[in-house]
C-alpha cells in the first residue's frame, strides 16, 4: 500500500469542482479544468476525504463527544441494539466532522491586508451538520457532500437480509444515495463501512466555465514614425593567408 499525501483546502475546494476518472497512477497529471494544483495521488485522498466525511456512520450512542467538542471516544455504557432496530436511520449518526466549502472542518477566516481596515460587511459564516448528526436529518441538508441532490429527496436507504421476522443472523445495511458504492453493514452488534465506486457524486455537474475573453485595448492605437533600428553588420571575414 502506499500513504496517500494529506492535501491543503485549496485541493479540496478544487476537487469538488472536477469529475473525472482515475488512471490508476497516483504520479499522473490531472488533466482538467479548473486545473488541479497536484498529481493524482493528491486528487485521490481528495475523493477519499470527502466521502469518508459524508458517508462513514456508526450507530447512535456508540461514541460519546469529547468536552472539547471535536474529539470522539466509545461509550461505555453503549448496549449493541438488535439488527432489526438499525433499520432506522435515526440510529445512525456522522463519524467524521463535515468539511465545509472552504475546504476545512473548522472556519478560516484571514487577516485583513496590512493598512486595510476590517470590511463591516461580512458574509454568514457556514453552518456545518453537528459531529454524529443522525442521517435521517441529511435529506433536508444544505450541507455540501451531505445533503441530498433534490432537497426532501432521501440520501439514504436501508435493506435486510431477510424479511422474515424473528430470523436468526440478521444483517441490515444502510447505503449511500449521495454516494453511490457507499454502505454499511451491521449484524450481532458489529459495524463496518465500505465503499466501491468511481468517486462520483450523485448530484448534477456544471462544469466550470472557462476564464472571461480580454477585453479589447481601449486606448487609441496610433502609428510609429520612427524608423526601426538599423542592425549591426556582421564582422567581415578574415581570409585565410597563403601557405
Amino acid at each position: 500500500f502506499t500513504r496517500l499525501p494529506d492535501v491543503p483546502p485549496a485541493m479540496v475546494a478544487c476537487g469538488r469542482r472536477l469529475k473525472r476518472f482515475l488512471t490508476g497512477s497516483l504520479s499522473a497529471e490531472v488533466s482538467a479544468y479548473p486545473p488541479f494544483p497536484g498529481k493524482e495521488a493528491a486528487f485521490l485522498r481528495v475523493q477519499v476525504g470527502r466521502i469518508a466525511s459524508a458517508t462513514v456512520v456508526c450507530p447512535a450512542g456508540f461514541f460519546a463527544l469529547g468536552e472539547d467538542g471535536a474529539s470522539l471516544a466509545k461509550a461505555e455504557e453503549f448496549a449493541a441494539p438488535p439488527a432489526e432496530d438499525m433499520a432506522d436511520l435515526s440510529r445512525w449518526g456522522h463519524r467524521y466532522a463535515h468539511i465545509k466549502t472552504q475546504g476545512r472542518c473548522e472556519l478560516y477566516e484571514p487577516p485583513p491586508p496590512e493598512g486595510e481596515e476590517e470590511s463591516a460587511t461580512t458574509e454568514e459564516p457556514e453552518v456545518s451538520p453537528a459531529l454524529l448528526s443522525s442521517l435521517e436529518l441529511d435529506s433536508e441538508s444544505a450541507a455540501v457532500d451531505w445533503g441530498a441532490a433534490v432537497p426532501g429527496e432521501p440520501a439514504w436507504a436501508t435493506c435486510t437480509s431477510s424479511n422474515i421476522p424473528g430470523v436468526k443472523h440478521q444483517v441490515v445495511g444502510v447505503r449511500s444515495l449521495v454516494w453511490p458504492g457507499a454502505f454499511v453493514a451491521y449484524a450481532a452488534g458489529a459495524f463496518s463501512n465500505c465503499y466501491v465506486g468511481y468517486g462520483f457524486k450523485n448530484a448534477p455537474f456544471v462544469p466550470a466555465p472557462p476564464p472571461a475573453v480580454s477585453a479589447e485595448y481601449e486606448g487609441m492605437l496610433q502609428e510609429s514614425t520612427e524608423l526601426p533600428l538599423r542592425p549591426d553588420e556582421p564582422p567581415a571575414e578574415e581570409d585565410d593567408p597563403a601557405e
